[in-house]
This record gives structure tokens, sequence and C-alpha cells, in this order.
């Protein structure tokens, strides 16, 4: 715990000073504070002494909120979780009153969510008799396989104790037998039409109880498949954990999972410093997109990476006059040149994702970007050789450096027949498939690459896959080329906010940057009121230009001119 009177932050010994945090609120997450009202009042060090400091508070900390992530990394809880967990564990005591129903944990994207899951589930397991089995609930593979890592390396579970069930009659399988923990996917409760699931588990005859976790299944959980996954598993207790609320400000929660039991949202986030602040810029090509009023099920087509028949068919018909401007070559062109021009001259040259409205959109600007970044080098080479001065030609081989040690990569999920499909196009998939699939010299993967700060894999293009639960903290800009609206939008610029300790070139990640081609934030207001905002009114994600009006303030203007690099 360190301050100096007017700022107060607590983080682990292991921690950079980027993973200190404050400790401000007592009782209420939702407590409103102003961070810089409590320097001024000098009260920052009492609120966390009072927070965190009392006997009780403390030893509750030491035993259940700090956990080693493998043998090196500790990981201690941050001020909206140990409040936020410890309403779940008191939800969790009333069960009983509360018929399974125990509440909404909505968590904003980069709060910590699945940390906050080991919490919740390590203190229940020490606090209360009984025999207890978790089932974590997720909706897409990568989520699912990251949360059963972060259980797996901070030693809550054990693999002899933990089922990651391949399908549903193994999932079935797993939850009828006494395992402690089962990670699976909400879409593995598929059943026959007119069948009744089975009863895998009952509450009313069993000793043992089960104790569900169910993360960011949104649309799911109002269908076939939740009714299913509740009729198997007769008088379990669910907790719905998000980073969205579900269907936003319509609350239609409490008659699957409760109230809201505990709320920590987007513009929060960003005021504690647990995320960096989001700016966005609209960059919309000459070639507009004026339909504001396009079919709901356009969006949800969109957001799945491998389409059914039914679903291609309904894209190229339907809707075949809006795919096709914003698949528009020329259209594409100018976006490419955009992210030449602007990939090397950002700030903080933090790794970024370009988002295509599908796959085979993601290999064209591929190959796009590719041949005009080569095109780059050479004009610049050439220009080198033309500079004046020493200095000049020192920036320009730095730049051409720069580019020449950039990486991409294209990131799509596979599906049968894909290079017939793609041969079809006038594309090649084969090369960026087998690029997927390659394990490197030390054993790492593309994600785990990409994830890497100093591996050069540094842009890559993606659809669908790493927009949900993808965690890569240097990831500092955004190329959005997509529809999106609501909760996918919202998890989706999420993926900028993250904290990163990692400095490039002496420049630290203090924001995250979205540049947006297809002009979705005209759904951006929406978005934020519905799924980031809570009660609070201002918003959380400003125009670039506000950066600007910053800069121009006398003060900066001199501080900014003593800057050698300027």
């Amino acid at each position: 715990m360190l301050s100096n009177g007017v700022e107060t932050k607590i983080g682990s010994m292991t921690a950079s000073w980027e993973f200190f945090f404050r400790w401000l609120r007592i009782e209420d997450e939702k407590e409103k504070i102003n961070a810089g009202q409590a320097g001024r009042d000098g009260t920052s060090l009492e609120r966390l002494l009072t927070g965190i400091c009392t006997k009780e508070r403390l030893l509750d900390y030491f035993e259940n909120f700090i956990v080693f992530y493998g043998d090196d990394t500790k990981i201690i809880a941050q001020n909206h979780q140990y409040i936020g967990v410890n309403k779940a564990v008191a939800s969790f005591r009333d069960r009983k009153k509360k018929q399974g129903k125990l509440g909404v944990f909505w968590h904003t994207q980069g709060s910590g969510k699945s940390f906050s899951m080991i919490f919740l589930a390590r203190k229940i397991f020490r606090k209360f008799q009984g025999d207890f089995s978790f089932v974590i609930i997720t909706d897409r593979d990568d989520l699912d396989g990251q949360i059963y890592r972060n259980f797996l390396n901070t030693e809550t579970v054990r693999e002899s104790d933990a089922a990651q069930p391949k399908n549903s009659d193994e999932m079935r399988f797993f939850l009828s037998q006494n395992k402690r923990f089962v990670f699976t996917l909400i879409h593995k409760f598929r059943w026959d039409k007119g069948k009744d699931f089975p009863v895998l588990f009952d509450a009313g005859t069993s000793s043992r109880e089960i104790i569900v976790i169910v993360d960011e299944a949104h649309r799911t959980q109002y269908k076939s498949l939740a009714e299913n996954m509740r009729k198997g598993l007769k008088g379990a207790c669910f907790y719905a954990f998000t980073g969205t609320p579900l269907l936003g400000r319509e609350r239609k929660t409490s008659k699957w999972f409760g109230d809201y039991v505990s709320e920590y949202n987007f513009k929060q986030a960003m005021d504690d410093e647990s995320t960096v602040p989001l700016f966005y810029e609209k960059r919309v090509p000459e070639v507009l997109i004026q339909n504001d009023d396009l079919d709901e099920e356009f969006y949800e087509i969109l957001e799945e990476e491998n389409l059914t028949a039914k679903q291609q068919e309904k894209l190229e018909n339907v809707f075949s006059k809006e795919v096709e401007v914003i698949k528009r070559d020329d259209r594409l062109d100018k976006i490419a040149e955009d992210i030449v021009y602007h990939f090397p001259r950002r700030g903080y040259l933090g790794k970024a994702m370009v988002i295509c409205v599908d796959k085979f959109t993601c290999v064209k600007m591929f190959d796009k970007v590719q041949d005009l970044w080569k095109k780059e080098i050479k004009n610049l080479t050439g220009q080198r050789s033309k500079a004046m001065t020493e200095i000049e030609k020192q920036k320009i081989t730095k730049r051409i450096q720069y580019l020449r040690s950039v990486e991409m990569a294209v990131v799509v999920s596979e599906e049968g027949k894909e290079e017939e499909r793609f041969k079809k196009e006038g594309l090649d998939i084969k090369p960026h498939r087998d690029r997927m699939s390659r394990i490197d010299e030390n054993g790492h993967d593309i994600e785990y690459r990409f994830k890497d700060p100093r591996d050069n894999l540094a842009l890559v293009f993606v659809c669908a896959m790493w927009l949900t639960g993808f965690d890569a903290p240097t990831v500092s800009t955004l190329y959005i080329d997509k529809p999106m609206k609501d909760h996918t939008l919202m998890q989706t610029i999420a993926r900028a906010n993250r904290v990163s300790s990692f400095i490039i070139d002496g420049v630290p990640k203090k924001n995250g940057e979205i540049i947006d081609y297809y002009n979705v934030f005209r759904n951006m207001k929406k978005a934020l009121a519905d799924y980031a905002l809570g009660s609070d009114e201002e918003q959380p994600v400003q125009d670039k230009t506000r950066l600007f009006l910053l800069l121009d303030r006398p003060w900066n203007r001199e501080r900014i001119s003593a800057i050698p690099w300027i």
C-alpha cells in the first residue's frame, strides 16, 4: 500500500506500477467516487484503511482474494472484485430464499471477471460446508479454454478434478458424476425437438449442490438451450457473469438469474484506471453506407463466423446490396491505404486488429495491405536516398526498420471445404490456415504470439474470432469495418481497453484507439446507454478530436515543446 496523502494505491509486490490500483469504495462498488476530490480532501488513504485494513476485512482478503498464477505471478483482487464477490457469496448464503437465482454479476470487459469467478469458487469451498460442484458455461470455445486455463493455472482446480467435455454425450456423463468443476458450452445442451432433456441432477434427491456460472451467453440464455440446461440441472443455483448487462436496460434477467448482485460499469473501470480510456475516430471512406434501419437478423448473422447454408443464402439475397457496398473493391483499397498510412504513425505502437465483414474480406484486406506495405517500404527507401540531412535519413531508416519488422496474419475459424469456397472467390486460404495451425520452435501458437508484447506479430485480420473474451493487453488499435451494435460492439471495442505495462520506444499505453470505417458509432450512443453506463450519463468513449483540444491548452503546448522528439 503506497500513499503520499493525495494519491493512494495498492498492489502486489511483484506488480509494476501500472497494475497498482485505487481502493476508494468501502461497501458498494456502485458508490460514486471522485478520485480527484478524494485526493484534494486527503481522504484516499482513509478510504483504503477503512476499506481493507480492518481486522475482519484484512484477514478475509489474505485468505480468499490472493492467488498465484503459475509459478511467479501473484493476482490480488481489486476494489470492485472484493466487494462484488463478497456480495455474490452473501447471495449464495441465502440461496434457499432466492430459489437458486443468485443474481447477475455485471462487471465490464477488462475488469477481471474470470478471476472474480475464481475468488468466488474458492471462498464458497472454504466457507461453506457441503458437497459442491461448479459448472462454468460459456458460448465460445476460446472463452471456455481461457477460463479453464485460469482456474487450472491458479490451482483452483486440478486436471483430475475438472472436466472439459468434448461433446454433448460426454458432458451429460460428467454432469451426472461428482466432479468439482465442469467447463462446457451452452451448445452442448442441444436435444431432439419435442423430447424432454434428461434430468442429470436433482437437488431434491442429492446431497450434492450444483452452482452454475453462466458467462457471456447472451442470446442463447433465453432459448431452448438454457431451458434444457435447467431441466437437466434441476434445483441448481445460477449466477450470470457478464461484461455487458443481458438485454440492456430491459432487465429481462430476473426470470432466469434474479436481480443484479454486483454492478461495475464501463465508465467506472476507466475512472478507476482498471482499464484505459478509449478514443474513436470516424474515417469513413467516400463510399458511404446510409442504411440506418438494418434488420436485426443482419447483425445476428454477421456475428456468426461459420454460416449455415440458410444464413449464407439470406446474406447473399436479402442483404446482398448492403454486403456488396461494404465489399466494394475500390472502397477496400481506400481502407487498406489508410491502414498502411495510419499504423506506423500511431503514438503507442501496440498491436492492432482489422475487423472485417467476413472471412473472404479478411483475406482480401490482408493481400491489399501487404501489397501496399511493400510499396511503402520501397517508397521510403527512395526518400532515404534523397534525404538532405543525417537526422532525416535516420528517421526514415527507423520507419523502414519498423515496417519490415511487423508481421501480419489472418485469424478465422476453420470449416469444411473451406479451400474450395475461397477458391470460388479467387482467394487462397491454405497459406493462412497453415500459419494459424503452425507451432513455432518455442512451442507457441499464433494466439500466444499475438498476446506476447515482444513478438513481431502485430496486425491481425479477423471477423469474429478474438472479439470476445480475448485478452491481449498491448492491443491499442482497432480498425472496424463491419456492421455491429449493442453488446457485440461493446465486446469488440473492449479489446483495446486493457492496461499494459509494456512500453514501446519510450511511449506507455495510455489509451485505446478505435478507427471506424463503417460508421458503427451511429450505434455507439445507444450501446453505451444500454450496456456500459449504468445510471451515469457522461459518454465514456470520446471523439479523438478532444485530444487535440486538450493539447492546444497553453500549459500543454509548453510541455510538448520541451519534448525532444516532437
